[in-house]
């Protein structure tokens, strides 16, 4: 009896065997971790489209004058999205109202529980922060901010805020200054 259910079981597969191997082999999370280190992809959120304006800014910026980062715009759903994908080092920058990066950094409402002290800044673009992760590399952070300051065609700068700097701004910016 025993050994009838599993050849019945095992003609039941069968047809399915093929299948099987397609199925595994397709996963978007496998697909989005390639994607995420063979481009710089720049968050922008779908329901704040000045965000979305300004990542193709820059995007456009950097595919320009540091194509070896092969920058693409990511849009994500929502801020919270965002936040998400860059405090736990998925995503390394994004572009935030500046209210929301503060509320962000701060673990305050809506971002109770996320880790927003893993966000630094880049520069401001007009009423935005383009944000990173704190594992963003200091000479991607260098090349980015000087790539923005010498090509871009809206106000950027370094911001004096609640949000730490990048680290390696912070260095960049006072030898600069040096100079």
């Amino acid at each position: 009896m025993n050994s009838r259910r599993i050849l019945i079981k095992k003609l039941f597969f069968l047809p399915l065997l093929p299948l099987s191997g397609f199925v595994s082999a397709h996963t978007p999370y496998r697909q989005w971790r390639v994607v995420r280190k063979k481009h710089l992809l720049i968050y922008s959120n779908r329901e704040d489209l000045k965000t979305d304006e300004l990542a193709e800014q820059v995007n456009k910026v950097l595919k320009q004058f540091l194509p070896d980062a092969k920058s693409m715009v990511a849009r994500g759903r929502n801020y919270k999205r965002i936040a998400s994908i860059l405090t736990t080092g998925q995503g390394m920058l994004a572009l935030f109202k500046k209210d929301e990066a503060k509320n962000l950094f701060n673990g305050e409402y809506p971002y109770k529980g996320y880790s927003g002290q893993h966000i630094r800044v880049i520069c401001q673009i007009d009423n935005y922060y383009l944000l990173s992760n704190t594992s963003f590399k200091n000479d991607h952070a260098i090349l980015v901010y000087d790539t923005l300051i010498d090509h871009h065609s809206n106000t950027i700068k370094i911001s004096d805020n609640s949000i730490p700097l990048h680290s390696a701004l912070i260095k960049y910016d006072s030898q600069k200054s040096d100079h």
